[in-house]
């Protein structure tokens, strides 16, 4: 298993996604049920890696992945 994006990023990423969802859930407490919480988790999990033979390795992120800081991102 290889990161697709930077792996430094990750818990940014994660950390926003929950922060957000528990905003939503104060504002709003039934917008938003604990089972959509874990299925986001889960579905952002799965499209964070990808799945590569072993003998490519394991060094980092993918050709594809953008580095966090890069200015590419909007």
């Amino acid at each position: 298993v290889r990161p697709k994006i930077d792996p430094k990023f990750i818990p940014r990423i994660l950390h926003a996604l929950l922060d957000g969802m528990l905003m939503q859930k104060i504002v709003e407490p039934e917008a938003i049920r604990d089972q959509d919480v874990i299925l986001a988790l889960e579905i952002l999990a799965a499209s964070l890696f990808e799945f590569v033979p072993a003998s490519v390795g394991n060094n980092g992120a993918s050709a594809g992945a953008v580095p966090v800081g890069s200015g590419s991102a909007t």
